[in-house]
C-alpha cells in the first residue's frame, strides 16, 4: 500500500509536465499552416551538368561528364522534368506531444504524361486516383508512393492524407536557396513545434539533474569540472531549442571565379541569449595578426570572448590540472584524509599553485586567444609556431622553470631532452624537450626528428615544433607581433581564421606508404597554384557564418579523384567479364572433351 502514493504522485507530475507543453485550441481558431522543419534543395539538373562541366574541364577529364549525360537516354532523358527549376525533399512535423514527421518531395513538372513515363522506366508503375484527376500512385516493388500535381510542381508522399494536410509550400524557399546555391539543406528549428521543444528539454533537464550529480569517491574538483562541463552542454542545447531560428549549409560552384564556396548559418532570434553569445563571442581582436602569413601552409588563428559558463569550464580544468600536476610532481606524498566528512584532500604544491595561477586568471577574464603555423625551411621541412594569449605571461614564464626542472627529475628515462633557458629573446627564455622515440611522420614533416620549444613572456605563450630552424622562426613571429603598429593591429583577421595552400605540402618528401597514384593526383591538382582552402568564421546581424572556399586546385583533385574511382570501377567490371568469358570457354571445352 506504500507504493500508491509514489505511484500516484508520478502520474500526477506526469499529467502536469504534458499539461504545461499541450496548447488550448479553440474551435474557432484559425490554425495556420505548418510550416517545413528541413529542406534540401538542388538548384537544377542543368546547372548541376553545368558544374560538373567546369568540374571535369578543369580535371582533364570531360568524358566522365559525356558518360553522365549518354546515361540520361537510359531513363527517357528525365523526360517531365523541368531542368532548370529547383527539386528537393522537405519534412514537415506534425504537432503533439510524440511528433509524427511527414516527408514531401518536390520536383518541378513540364508535362506530367512524360514525367509518368520517365518514372515508369524505373520498376514502378503509375497509376491515375479514380477520384482525382491530378493524383497518382506509383506502385512500386515493396510499396506504394503517391503524387499530385500543384501548379508546375508535383508532389510525392508516402500517402494521400498528406495533400489534404494544411502544409505550406517549400516551393518559394527551395527557390530562395537555389539563387544563392547549387546545393542546400536548411534545418528550421523555430518551425519545429513548440510542445515538441518543450517535452524534449523537460526530458533533457530530467537526464541532465541526474547525470550531474556527484559520484561516489569523485574528487570534488573532478566533480566541479564534469558539473561545469554538463551545464555548458545543457545550457547549449537549451538555447538552440529555444533561440535558434535556421540552421543552414549551402555549396556553390562559382564557374565565373573559378572555386567553390561552402557556407554554415545559424540565424538565431533578435536579442535572444544565443544571439548575444554569438556577438559577445566575436568581440575580441587577434594578438596574433600581425604574425599571420596567409601564403604559408597552413596557418589558424582563434580569438574569441568567453561567456561566462565557458570561463567557468576553463577554469574547472585548471583546477584539475593543478591536483593531477602536484600529484605527479610528489609521488611519494599521501593525500589526507578529513576526519569529519571523510573525503581525501588532493596533494597541494605551492610551485604547481603558482605555475597554475596565471592560466586560471586567464581564463577569469574570458580570453581565448590561439594562433598556429606552419612555416617551410628550404623545400623539404616545415616548422611549426605558435602562441596562446596569456594573463601574467612573464609570472608564468618565471614559474616554468622550477616546474620543467621537476618533471625531468618525475620522467627521467622518458625524455630523450628536457633543457631549460636553452635561449632567449625579448625577454622570454625558453627551454627545448624532445621526445625519446621518434616517428617517420614527424621525421618527414620537419626533416629531423624534432624538438619543442617553449617560453612564456610578451603577453603570451609561445611554442615552436621542428630542427634547428625552429627557434628563428619563434623569433621571427615574436618580432612581428611586438613591433607591430597600430594599424597592422586594427587589420586583425575574423575570430577564427583557417587557410591552407596545398602546393606547399607538396614539397614535403612522399610517404611512402601512400600509393603512387594517390599523390600524382594531388600533384597534377595543384601544379599550378590556385591551391588555397579557406575557412573562416564572421558574425552576421542575428547569428554567425562559417565560410570555406576551395580554390581551383581544389576542384581539380575532386574531378580527378572521381575520375580514378570511374576508372577502378571499369576495371573491375572488365575482369568480371574476362572472368566470367573464362569460365564459360572452360566449360565449353569440358563439355566437348565430356
Amino acid at each position: 500500500m506504500s507504493s500508491r502514493p509514489g505511484k500516484l504522485s508520478i502520474a500526477l507530475t506526469a499529467v502536469a509536465a504534458i499539461a504545461s507543453v499541450v496548447p488550448v485550441v479553440r474551435a474557432d481558431d484559425e490554425v495556420p499552416p505548418s510550416k517545413p522543419v528541413a529542406i534540401v534543395t538542388l538548384a537544377g539538373v542543368n546547372r548541376v551538368f553545368d558544374d560538373m562541366d567546369f568540374v571535369f574541364e578543369a580535371a582533364g577529364r570531360p568524358e566522365i561528364v559525356d558518360l553522365a549525360r549518354g546515361a540520361l537516354v537510359n531513363v527517357n532523358e528525365l523526360g517531365g522534368l523541368e531542368r532548370d527549376k529547383p527539386m528537393g525533399f522537405a519534412l514537415y512535423v506534425q504537432d503533439g506531444l510524440i511528433p509524427a514527421p511527414v516527408p514531401v518531395g518536390f520536383v518541378p513538372v513540364t508535362k506530367i504524361e512524360d514525367l509518368i513515363a520517365t518514372m515508369e522506366v524505373g520498376p514502378v508503375t503509375v497509376r491515375p486516383d479514380p477520384d482525382s484527376k491530378n493524383r497518382f500512385e506509383i506502385v512500386g516493388p515493396r510499396r506504394s508512393f503517391f503524387l499530385e500535381v500543384r501548379g508546375d510542381y508535383a508532389l510525392i508522399a508516402n500517402d494521400t492524407v498528406t495533400f489534404d494536410m494544411n502544409l505550406d509550400s517549400p516551393v518559394p524557399i527551395a527557390k530562395q536557396m537555389a539563387s544563392k546555391y547549387d546545393v542546400a539543406a536548411a534545418l528550421y528549428v523555430e518551425n519545429v513545434p513548440r510542445t515538441t521543444r518543450e517535452f524534449f528539454l523537460q526530458l533533457l533537464k530530467s537526464s541532465a539533474a541526474a547525470e550531474l550529480q556527484q559520484r561516489d569517491d569523485e574528487p570534488d574538483a573532478v566533480y566541479a569540472l564534469r558539473r561545469a562541463n554538463g551545464k555548458r552542454s545543457f545550457d547549449m542545447i537549451e538555447m538552440m531549442l529555444t533561440d535558434a531560428r535556421r540552421m543552414s549549409f549551402g555549396w556553390d560552384t562559382s564557374v565565373e571565379n573559378k572555386r567553390v564556396v561552402i557556407d554554415f548559418d545559424l540565424e538565431c532570434a533578435p536579442d535572444s541569449g544565443l544571439a548575444k553569445l554569438m556577438e559577445e563571442t566575436t568581440g575580441r581582436k587577434s594578438l596574433f595578426g600581425p604574425a599571420l602569413d596567409v601564403a604559408s601552409p597552413f596557418s589558424l588563428v582563434n580569438a574569441w570572448e568567453l561567456d561566462q559558463p565557458a570561463r567557468e569550464t576553463l577554469t574547472a580544468l585548471f583546477d584539475v590540472a593543478e591536483i593531477e600536476l602536484a600529484k605527479v610532481l610528489n609521488p611519494d606524498r599521501e593525500p589526507a584524509v578529513d576526519e569529519t566528512t571523510g573525503k581525501t584532500i588532493p596533494v597541494t604544491d605551492p610551485a604547481v599553485t603558482q605555475f597554475v595561477g596565471p592560466l586560471k586568471r586567464t581564463a577569469a577574464a574570458g580570453e581565448f586567444d590561439f594562433f598556429l603555423q606552419f612555416e617551410p625551411r628550404g623545400n623539404r621541412s616545415m616548422v611549426l609556431v605558435g602562441g596562446v594569449r596569456m594573463r601574467d605571461a612573464d609570472t608564468f614564464g618565471t614559474a616554468m622553470v622550477p616546474i620543467l626542472e621537476r618533471v625531468g627529475e618525475v620522467a627521467e628515462g622518458e625524455l630523450n631532452v628536457l633543457e631549460t633557458s636553452v635561449d632567449e629573446h625579448r625577454g622570454v627564455g625558453f627551454h627545448r624537450i624532445q621526445g625519446k622515440n621518434g616517428n617517420p611522420s614527424d621525421e618527414r614533416l620537419y626533416g629531423t626528428k624534432p624538438s619543442a620549444f617553449v617560453g612564456a613572456g610578451q603577453r603570451a605563450l609561445w611554442f615552436a615544433v621542428g630542427g634547428e630552424d625552429a627557434m628563428p622562426a619563434l623569433k621571427d613571429a615574436i618580432d612581428r607581433v611586438v613591433d607591430a603598429g597600430p594599424d597592422e593591429r586594427a587589420a586583425s583577421p575574423p575570430p577564427f581564421q583557417l587557410v591552407v595552400n596545398a602546393k606547399e605540402w607538396m614539397k614535403l618528401p612522399p610517404d611512402e606508404r601512400a600509393p603512387e597514384q594517390v599523390r600524382a593526383i594531388f600533384e597534377d591538382s595543384f601544379v599550378d597554384g590556385k591551391d588555397a582552402m579557406r575557412a573562416e568564421f564572421r558574425p552576421t546581424e542575428n547569428g554567425g557564418r562559417v565560410r570555406i572556399t576551395l580554390e581551383e586546385g581544389f576542384l581539380k583533385l575532386m574531378g580527378k579523384g572521381i575520375g580514378a574511382g570511374v576508372d577502378w570501377g571499369e576495371e573491375r567490371r572488365e575482369r568480371r567479364e574476362q572472368r566470367r568469358r573464362e569460365r564459360e570457354a572452360a566449360e565449353a571445352l569440358d563439355g566437348v572433351i565430356r
